[in-house]
């Protein structure tokens, strides 16, 4: 899964709320406020650009990679029930 980190790097820059970051980059409102509150699940080229020449940082500080867990599977018998110890 992707995490959007960009609340945490804004406000290490000192932009404190969503409106500090909308005006500070430029961005409307309602762009502004999806991003800070991990609402966006697609990136263009131009934005990434934008964000990166405004907070000063690079794409792989906003946006990381973390792996999902899988859940653990379930050991079954032969007939598909509960795997028995003899």
């Amino acid at each position: 899964m992707i995490e959007n980190r960009i609340k945490q790097v804004a406000q290490a820059r000192g932009l404190k709320t969503p409106y500090e970051f909308q005006r500070a980059l430029d961005l409307t409102p309602a762009v502004a406020w999806r991003m800070w509150h991990k609402k966006t699940s697609r990136w263009s080229e131009e934005v990434l650009e934008k964000l990166c020449a405004g907070l000063e940082c690079q794409v792989g500080e906003l946006l990381v990679y973390v792996p999902e867990k899988k859940p653990r599977r379930r050991r079954t018998g032969p007939s598909g029930g509960p795997r028995v110890s003899r």
